[in-house]
């Protein structure tokens, strides 16, 4: 009726008419301040104006003055989840489904809930009866589901019903196949994974998450001239990938073709790229290639640009340890160090530095934190041996004695591990 302000409001929100909607809505709230219906709705109004907290209030307010108001636990409960409240989320969610059990949507955001809270066992029955239904988004948040459980095998399962639809997208195949590609390479069917992931290349290859996964795992079995191979065919359909751009940097820096690595970093660097990620790749290049001064500048230049980050200082000290600046490798060593005081890498650099300039004592103080964290360290533990040897305690230096042949160099490979090998990137589901 034209005179029920709740009415309006309804009709003004089905018209998209959102803040008259919200001025109808709060005139109705003033006529039945107890109506929870009227809350809920203002709240959905507020929604759409990203009056978030508002919104929250008068679902809240809607739940308390109707217990039964599936609707209002539900949208409370999703909102609640946008803002990662999890235990509040989940609370409204579960009582929403016990109100309605059959609501696709509070069992769909409860499950993502519980993938995102580390809980995927718990989104699968959630997403069961969804994917039941030939649903392509359930299908791929169940196999998602699976994966993070770490049920790869039915991981494949779920996703290979969609890589087999005849009514599914390209791109929902594109990121069943992308699925099914990790499952099966964590399961250790090399060829079926790199199948899978070709097939996602292939089915959309506009989407680098895809062409980035296929690479991975290229490099993860060694088969280096088909990433470089790979990732050209991407970064041909994605032009403006810079993650493309650096996995081909990557590729080439595994491969030992170094000259062709240097090229894409420094393309990048000359960019201007604002990450010190292609930095890091130039200065590992100059390293390998005896260039280490010019590793050192390039990297104190990248810090005066980008501000002093941890990878930055750590490499920087790096560097001038290998260009033999014993005291400023020492120092930059020092300043990584209160950066991150957990990596043993840099406690390694420290104590290694430490010991080539006579500072014998601090050398075995970060040595044996070395080894004490990773007691398989041998450069580490060669190390602190040498150390109780100047120090004149032949016996611990006894202790820590190997006899391996094993060069005394920093696992540079472990800092940089996003680099050149990162997570396996999952398709996203909306």
């Amino acid at each position: 009726q034209a005179d029920d302000p709740f009415q309006r409001g309804l009709i003004a929100l089905q018209s998209d008419r959102v803040a008259e909607a919200l001025d109808a809505f709060t005139d109705a709230e003033s006529q039945h301040p107890n109506d929870a219906r009227v809350h809920n709705f203002r709240g959905i109004a507020l929604v759409s104006l990203n009056r978030l907290d508002e919104a929250a209030a008068e679902y809240r307010r809607a739940t308390e003055l109707d217990s039964h108001m599936e609707s209002a636990f539900r949208n409370l409960g999703y909102l609640e989840w946008t803002a990662h409240q999890y235990k509040q989320a989940r609370e409204h969610l579960q009582h929403a489904l016990k109100l309605a059990p059959d609501d696709t949507f509070a069992a769909y955001y409860l499950a993502r809930l519980e993938v995102a809270d580390n809980h995927p066992q718990a989104a699968i029955p959630l997403l069961k009866q969804s994917a039941d239904k030939k649903l392509a988004w359930a299908q791929l948040d169940l196999a998602l589901a699976y994966l993070s459980a770490g049920e790869y095998a039915e991981t494949v399962g779920s996703a290979n019903s969609l890589t087999e639809s005849n009514t599914a997208s390209a791109a929902d195949r594109a990121s069943a196949a992308s699925i099914v590609g990790i499952a099966e390479s964590k399961l250790h069917h090399d060829d079926k994974g790199l199948a899978a992931l070709q097939q996602a290349a292939t089915l959309d290859p506009g989407q680098e998450v895809h062409w980035l996964n296929l690479t991975r795992q290229e490099m993860e079995l060694k088969r280096v001239a088909d990433a470089i191979a790979s990732v050209q065919q991407g970064i041909q359909a994605v032009p403006k990938s810079y993650a493309l751009q650096l996995r081909l940097g990557a590729a080439y820096f595994s491969s030992g073709k170094y000259d062709e690595a240097e090229k894409v970093f420094r393309s990048l660097v000359t960019a201007g790229d604002p990450l010190p990620t292609s930095t890091i790749g130039l200065a590992q290049v100059l390293l390998h290639t005896g260039r280490a001064a010019e590793a050192a500048t390039l990297l104190i230049d990248a810090e005066h640009r980008l501000g002093p980050q941890f990878l930055i200082v750590y490499f920087e000290a790096l560097a001038l340890d290998h260009a033999g600046n014993r005291a400023d490798a020492l120092a930059t060593y020092l300043r990584a160090e209160k950066m991150n005081p957990d990596s043993m890498e840099v406690h390694l650099g420290v104590g290694k530095t430490s010991l080539l300039v006579g500072k014998t004592d601090e050398a075995i103080e970060e040595l044996q934190k070395v080894v004490n964290a990773q007691p398989g360290n041998l450069p580490a533990r060669r190390l602190l041996s040498r150390g109780y040897a100047k120090r004149g305690d032949q016996t611990d230096a006894n202790k820590y004695a190997t006899n391996s042949t094993a060069p005394d160099a920093e696992p540079e490979s472990n800092l940089v591990g996003d680099f050149l090998l990162p997570d396996w990137q999952q398709p996203t589901v909306e």
